[in-house]
């Protein structure tokens, strides 16, 4: 009688098993297309956000005799000076840059730590064509004008103060590379 009812409940075991193989409920259907391959993700893959950096206001020294604005490091903007010169038998104005305290220090620093020259026309029309094609860096062309840059040719403190002097004459010949018009 065991070996009956085992052997009973095992065919019954086995029928209700394979019976339910293969069925599926009505409401799942499978799907008769492939799915697809790739996919666009929605969402970014990094999982940490980009640092962000505070927003740089660029400050400016507005030379509006000669209507540009040069940019400089905030650090320096209120200590640059400049005045416009116009030597004896020469067209065109130049600024003479310098610096409050370079001023005190010494009164020849007043005709400058770099200059910014207003030149009418181009370089290669000019009388000075020569000169100015070996200098081309120290030029920079707008319409109707150019700007050119002189470097300081020496001391103008005799050494009391040779780091303000190269940061001043630094900051004019990077202002002078991204000089803009001033615009109204």
């Amino acid at each position: 009688i065991m070996k009956k009812v085992l052997a009973m409940s095992s065919v019954l075991l086995g029928v209700v098993f394979l019976a339910g193989c293969g069925q599926q409920p009505v409401s799942q259907t499978r799907p008769t297309t492939p799915a697809p391959v790739a996919q666009t993700p929605t969402q970014p893959v990094a999982t940490h956000p980009a640092p962000t950096t505070p927003a740089v206001t660029q400050t400016y020294v507005e030379v509006k005799e000669l209507g540009i604005k040069i940019p400089v490091d905030a650090s320096i903007v209120g200590e640059l000076t400049y005045k416009i010169v116009k030597p004896d038998g020469i067209l065109y104005s130049s600024a003479a840059f310098s610096s409050k305290t370079l001023n005190t220090v010494d009164k020849g620093c007043a005709d400058g730590d770099g200059m910014i020259s207003k030149i009418p026309g181009t370089p290669d029309k000019s009388k000075d064509s020569e000169f100015y094609k070996a200098r081309m860096s120290h030029i920079k062309q707008f319409d109707g004008f150019f700007l050119f840059y002189a470097e300081p040719q020496a001391s103008c403190t005799m050494g009391k103060n040779v780091e303000l002097e190269r940061k001043v004459a630094q900051a004019v010949a990077d202002g002078f590379k991204n000089a803009v018009l001033i615009t109204k």
